[in-house]
């Protein structure tokens, strides 16, 4: 979990993350009879908990976190819209093959050129993790927010191309259709 506030001034922001050694050292300071593990284990325990909770997050779309909010996965159709008189794609950038096309074509590195996923096989959808703060109960709630790892993002990924698997259906991201 990560805190920052944005909306101060850079001398007042507060930016701080907390990890894994954060949370042991919480755990030990605890008056806890259980408290007798060592790091290694606490962290072997912590990882497998994570894993599950992904597993429950991509397998129902949701989770609910007891007074921090709600995780959710959405889906959000981005097409090319016009802003400011420029066409604006916020389809995501394929750097694999962009960097394939400047390799190739030095033209296309100079005018920064970039190849952009289609998402065809979604549909055109584009999937995200998202935390939503709004049922939250914990004070100072606006300063909280909730980076996914990569490899939480992957296992999306591989959950939604699953051939063998019914066909990933989220929900549609408020504000969106």
């Amino acid at each position: 979990m990560n805190i920052n506030n944005s909306r101060l001034g850079s001398k007042d922001r507060v930016n701080k993350h907390y990890g894994m050694h954060e949370y042991f050292q919480f755990y030990k300071r605890g008056n806890n009879r259980y408290n007798n593990i060592n790091y290694i284990i606490f962290s072997k325990v912590i990882s497998r908990l994570n894993l599950k909770l992904g597993d429950i997050l991509i397998e129902k779309r949701k989770f609910r976190l007891p007074y921090v909010g709600m995780l959710n996965v959405y889906q959000e159709h981005r097409v090319p819209y016009i802003k400011d008189d420029k066409v604006r794609n916020a389809k995501p950038v394929d750097w694999l093959a962009t960097k394939k096309l400047w390799s190739e074509n030095e033209e296309a590195y100079n005018k920064k050129v970039v190849v952009r996923y289609s998402n065809k096989d979604t549909g055109g959808y584009v999937f995200r993790f998202y935390y939503s703060k709004f049922q939250s109960t914990m004070k100072n709630k606006q300063f909280y927010y909730i980076e996914f790892v990569r490899s939480l993002k992957i296992r999306l990924k591989e959950r939604i191309q699953d051939p063998i698997k019914t066909k990933y259906k989220a929900f549609n991201k408020p504000g969106h259709v």
